[in-house]
């Protein structure tokens, strides 16, 4: 019963996961090695966030301690990327 103006969207990336649990495995869970494309989304609500992979088929709730990331895959930081300086944003 939450409204939706108070979920955002803190981070989605794409990534391929490496197993059929969408490399999120629960208890239980039968791990077959398969690539697969998606999505690691992390939205948040008040203090909260709430963590998912996707591929295109299905969306999984991922308790972030059992998220084994690819290791080519990237995790976001706060620091810009580029610095942007007079010699970036001159018109060549």
């Amino acid at each position: 019963d939450l409204p939706i103006r108070r979920v955002f969207l803190k981070d989605v990336r794409s990534a391929v996961w490496t197993d059929s649990t969408l490399n999120c495995p629960q208890e239980n869970s039968e791990i077959v090695a398969v690539r697969s494309d998606g999505y690691r989304i992390v939205l948040e609500v008040g203090d909260q966030e709430f963590l998912f992979h996707t591929d295109f088929d299905r969306v999984l709730a991922c308790d972030p301690d059992n998220e084994q990331l690819p290791d080519d895959f990237v995790m976001a930081t706060d620091e810009p990327t580029a610095e942007v300086t007079p010699e970036t944003t001159e018109a060549s």
